[in-house]
């Protein structure tokens, strides 16, 4: 599947981004304009916001139009036959591809989104595998084996044994539960920050006007009303989430996420046969767990070891002939590699890769790596590239001259961008401004457009 259009509507505004079916950058945004456009991507494939519409093409050839009005129910149709497809991509009662391809919000988002971070936690994944590698290999995986036993076997005590009325709803809440969290951090912060700095701002304003002339407080009354959009934002976003969190739990019959944690409990222990054996599998648990740290240390996870099992055995094939394993000292090539196979690999479909600004520390011989493996992987996978680095900003306008790529400039950072890649962009009609309140106008969109 590949995004071809993007269109971003609110009551007052409408615009439009248009990808390249390969390799598209976006430069001139700012942090928290990239989690923004992160989250505008991965809605409009996803279970997006009203107003939120997309094209996109499926591995299977077809052009498939998501419309969701600002009012109103969304609506996939192919854009070939007109035919109504809604029914086929709908989780629950929302329209939602990547849930239907089996991708919810918060496994989509770790999976598609690759940044900065992606590379800092490769070092530690080297360091663990080579600490694994050093360990005995048949008591490794017979005191994992034994773990996954005892948890497959709660699981099943769980599934099988306890009739739990709200488990129909238990993903829902928990997700709902994870989203109002995130976003009650973010307005703490919002409020911590944005809220003093538009009181200062408003200060200084004041006393520039008074001391200079009132037309020079303009500026910092502008920033202040920016931080204080900012804070309305994060708030409104926070009470939003709060409210579908509310409402799930309404549906399920409870009054709160405390409440529903207590439900869960009294159904585990209420039958006392299922207690019995639930405590015995506990207890089982508790050893299994303390034999696998004792052998893996702390921090490392069943799941994370079983699936670096290869990488695992074949370091410990070279400590065994004496080699000395482990990645070259630059491996931001490797880390898009593994990125690539990871989402190819999740679902039957292929799905775009947002690479956020992850390659700006990377030395000139680890980026053209970067780049090459770019070039060999974007046939076969779409890839939305956000950064202001002017060498991958001038590699992708090389590309964009021969239409292997499209680069789009907002913001204030397409006035710094050098000058050989103007040539190979053309303006959209609509700026971006709609990615989140408080974006502001800037310099004037642009995009490198196909045909």
């Amino acid at each position: 599947m590949r995004i071809e259009r993007i269109e971003l509507a609110t009551a007052d505004d409408r615009a439009e981004l248009r990808l390249h079916p390969n390799l598209s950058l976006v430069t001139g945004l700012g942090r928290l304009e990239r989690e923004a456009l992160t989250n505008e991507v991965l809605g409009a494939i996803g279970r997006g916001r009203a107003g939120l519409s997309v094209d996109v093409v499926a591995d299977d050839g077809r052009c498939l139009e998501v419309h969701r009005p600002l009012t109103g129910p969304a609506t996939v149709r192919d854009a070939v036959t007109c035919e109504d497809l809604t029914d086929h991509f709908l989780a629950g009662e929302s329209v939602d591809i990547l849930g239907v391809l089996g991708l919810p919000r918060a496994k989509a988002r770790s999976l598609l989104h690759f940044s900065q971070r992606n590379l800092n936690l490769v070092g530690d994944v080297d360091t663990t595998i080579a600490r694994l590698a050093g360990v005995d290999q048949d008591l490794l995986w017979s005191t994992a084996i034994r773990l996954a036993e005892v948890e497959v076997e709660m699981a099943s005590m769980l599934d099988g044994e306890i009739d739990d009325p709200l488990a129909e709803y238990a993903a829902e809440i928990e997700q709902a539960h994870a989203d109002s969290d995130l976003a009650a951090d973010r307005n703490d912060r919002a409020r911590s920050q944005g809220g003093f700095g538009a009181v200062a701002l408003i200060f200084v304003s004041i006393a520039v006007g008074l001391i200079t002339r009132p037309l020079l407080a303009i500026p910092f009354l502008l920033a202040a009303a920016v931080m204080g959009g900012w804070t309305w934002f994060t708030a409104r976003t926070y009470e939003t989430a709060a409210d579908a969190e509310q409402e799930v739990l309404t549906r399920a019959g409870v009054s709160s996420y405390l409440n529903f944690q207590m439900k869960k409990v009294d159904e585990l222990t209420s039958d006392k046969e299922v207690r019995s054996r639930s405590v015995g599998l506990a207890e089982q648990h508790r050893l299994a767990r303390e034999n696998w740290e004792t052998v893996v240390g702390k921090g490392v996870g069943l799941e994370w070891a079983a699936s670096h099992r290869p990488e695992i055995s074949e370091q410990a094939v070279r400590f065994a002939s004496g080699e000395a394993p482990g990645f070259p000292p630059g491996h931001g090539a490797e880390c898009l590699a593994q990125a690539f196979v990871e989402a190819r690999g999740a679902v039957g479909e292929t799905v775009p890769l947002l690479l956020d600004e992850a390659f700006a520390t990377l030395d000139d011989l680890e980026l053209l790596e970067v780049q090459n493996a770019l070039t060999t992987y974007s046939p076969h996978m779409q890839f939305l590239i956000m950064s202001n680095d002017p060498r991958m900003v001038q590699w992708v306008a090389k590309k964009a001259e021969n239409q292997e790529a499209s680069i789009v400039h907002l913001g204030r950072g397409a006035n710094t961008l050098p000058a050989s890649t103007e040539p190979t962009t053309n303006r959209i009609v609509q700026p971006l401004e709609s990615l989140r309140p408080g974006l502001g106008a800037t310099a004037p969109a642009q995009s490198h457009q196909l045909n």
